[in-house]
């Protein structure tokens, strides 16, 4: 199996399963401003419009990381990124940063062309508490991919 599909698989993990790199806070305390923090994620965002898949991907990564969802609606241009991987990856993120709020945007992705993106919605649908999209989700297990299938199962 080819390496780069192996590590994209591996960090998809680690979004899916919501592990933040970040520091912790405490209930009830407020975020401080942070200005070298909201000029890594301005840098972050601008990658999100590099030319290279491999960039774009990272941005998304530690934007996670940084559970930066102020970032939301550029994240969510991605879904109509030329590269399947981005689109998988900015779907992953928004399952990992958004709200209910995110849900209508997300099930649009499970007519996308590419299975490895259908499956990363169904994903996504999952950690966001989509409900609403069971029908949906089952509907996925006539897909034609067996990994897309695969997560509707898993679902």
């Amino acid at each position: 199996m080819d390496i780069k599909i192996l590590l994209t698989a591996a960090i998809a993990g680690i979004l899916f399963a919501g592990l933040s790199f970040g520091q912790e806070k405490k209930d009830g305390e407020a975020k401080k401003p942070d200005p070298a923090r909201e000029e890594r994620i301005n840098k972050l965002v601008k990658e999100l419009g590099d030319n290279a898949p491999e960039v774009r991907i990272g941005a998304l990564s530690t934007l996670v990381e940084l559970e930066a969802k102020e970032t939301i609606p550029e994240i969510k241009k991605l879904f109509k990124d030329a590269n399947r991987d981005v689109r998988g990856w900015a779907v992953a993120a928004l399952g990992a940063l958004g709200t209910k709020d995110e849900i209508p945007d997300v099930k649009k992705l499970l007519k996308d062309k590419d299975a490895y993106v259908r499956g990363s919605v169904v994903k996504a649908l999952v950690k966001l508490g989509a409900k609403e999209a069971i029908p949906d989700i089952r509907g996925m297990l006539k897909d034609v991919e067996a990994g897309a299938r695969e997560c509707a199962v898993l679902a």
